[in-house]
């Protein structure tokens, strides 16, 4: 039981550490960035943040593993959301479809 909440704490400190790296600015020269990329960046910056607080606190006060793994997964299911890069197709782009 202690290797495991080594391995939980050590999990923790590596989740906070990465979360708190800064997301890459859009080069200008490069990247057109509009409003909903604004937004999105201000909405994953603030849920890294809130996820690095967290985490943070889980390392410091949770001692029961099924907890401290439930709200791992939990990290773990947000940051995959926030992946996801949203795609926006013009509907003169679309495909009709013949029948």
């Amino acid at each position: 039981m202690l290797e495991l909440s080594v391995y939980i704490s050590t999990c923790v400190c590596v989740c906070v550490c990465v979360i708190r790296k800064q997301l890459p600015k859009p080069t200008a020269s490069v990247h057109v960035e509009n409003e909903l990329d604004r937004c999105l960046r201000g909405y994953r910056e603030s849920q890294l943040a809130s996820i690095a607080g967290e985490a943070a606190e889980l390392r410091d006060t949770e001692t029961n593993v099924d907890r401290a793994l439930n709200k791992l997964e939990r990290f773990l299911a947000t940051l995959n959301n926030l992946a996801v890069e949203v795609r926006l197709v013009h509907s003169s782009h679309r495909q009709t479809r013949l029948e």
